[in-house]
């Protein structure tokens, strides 16, 4: 997969995060089912006020992705052996089922449940794509603030040090939170339009995700080959 591409998956999986967000917060009881920080906070609000149905609206899907987490260790060690690209692909098409069935579930359906199950999608996605390849950097796709840091991080020392290299990396971590914003406002343009149907369209992104990381992988083993 040549250096475009590699580009292209990374900015895909980091819209699909945008989108997440948009979705839950916007159709399933303002949660936010990715990043669990602004979820802690509402949740000790809740606890602060002696609000605890309040407090499992926000627990739930806090739990789920700390599920999320120990699946995917799982499936990486016991489902997979060990063998990471097998296991992104897996993590991709696992999130390709749970979105298709949440895109059927009504919104009379108690909302804490979709809420888990994107925070468990969220968690497996963040787990199964952490690292930036092309430039040997942590990522995270479902949320925004380590990748600002990297960012402001790497602006500052590409322009302090004149180095070439950071301002790369910069420039591709500011993609990257484009890309997250760009999900967020599909997000609420398709559910605005589709409600709960939105869901589709981070099926179709995933799977465009899943056909980029296995054309990635394929065309490195023909080239491996070929040596």
């Amino acid at each position: 997969m040549n250096r475009k591409n590699k580009d292209l998956l990374h900015l895909v999986l980091t819209m699909v995060g945008g989108f997440m967000d948009a979705y839950s917060f916007l159709l399933r009881g303002e949660v936010f089912a990715t990043g669990q920080t602004g979820n802690l906070v509402l949740m000790a609000i809740q606890l602060s006020r002696f609000q605890w149905r309040g407090v499992l609206h926000y627990l739930l899907p806090i739990t789920a992705f700390w599920l999320g987490v120990f699946l995917s260790r799982i499936l990486l060690h016991e489902g997979f052996g060990g063998e990471a690209r097998a296991w992104q692909r897996g993590t991709l098409l696992f999130e390709v089922a749970a979105f298709t069935l949440i895109a059927f579930i009504p919104l009379q359906v108690p909302h804490l449940l979709v809420n888990a199950l994107i925070a468990l999608c969220a968690a497996l996605q963040f787990c199964a794509f952490r690292q930036l390849e092309a430039e040997n950097a942590p990522f995270a796709s479902v949320f925004c603030t380590g990748n600002m840091r990297s960012c402001a991080e790497a602006l500052y020392l590409g322009m302090v040090y004149h180095d070439p290299r950071e301002i790369r990396k910069a420039k591709y971590y500011g993609m990257v939170l484009t890309s997250f914003i760009l999900g967020v406002v599909v997000g609420v343009f398709f559910v605005t339009w589709w409600s709960t149907y939105a869901a589709f369209i981070m099926v179709a992104l995933l799977l465009s995700a899943f056909f980029l990381h296995r054309y990635h992988h394929g065309t490195l083993r023909r080239s491996a080959n070929a040596r």
